[in-house]
């Protein structure tokens, strides 16, 4: 790996960490319902699966949560935030591999199983099956979201792409 893609990540890795952050600032639209984000680290996190490569962005998203979480969120936020990444990452890295899916089909997949992986979470830590009853609502936002981050996603992936070719 040459130094110009080392700092190019190191800044891509930033701005998700940057991105975490402020949504950390922000409340819940559903205050009821707290955990609904729009997940604007994943632009980036998606962006780099179809720039580079699955590695490239699971380690980057990785990073940035234990990074978010030592600052941000601490030892139960980091649980939460691996379940549903590395869920969300496995499901995303399968629908891509599939060539079934559009960036933002991926997005969207991305949005579901993260969501399911920080209920699930949620479920055995509390140990309380009733939190299903958030399922529906927490799909229903995983469809917006998974939207609106596939969309950005594909415009950055757009046009960085002619600048990334020289770091494959």
């Amino acid at each position: 790996m040459n130094t110009q893609k080392i700092t190019f990540l190191g800044l891509l890795t930033t701005l998700a960490l940057l991105a975490t952050y402020i949504e950390y600032l922000v409340p819940s639209p559903i205050p009821a319902i707290s955990g609904i984000k729009l997940g604007l680290a994943n632009v980036i996190i998606l962006s780099l699966f179809y720039l580079f490569d699955g590695k490239t962005a699971l380690c980057v998203n990785i990073l940035r949560i234990l990074l978010a979480s030592l600052m941000f969120a601490g030892f139960t936020g980091a649980i939460y935030a691996l379940s549903g990444g590395l869920l969300s990452f496995s499901a995303m890295y399968f629908a891509k591999r599939s060539n079934a899916f559009s960036i933002i089909g991926v997005s969207i997949i991305g949005a579901t199983f993260h969501n399911i992986g920080q209920l699930s979470t949620s479920i055995i830590i509390l140990q309380n099956k009733k939190l299903l009853y958030y399922l529906p609502v927490l799909s229903i936002s995983a469809l917006i979201t998974g939207l609106i981050i596939g969309y950005l996603s594909l415009y950055l992936v757009h046009h960085l792409h002619t600048f990334c070719k020289k770091f494959v």
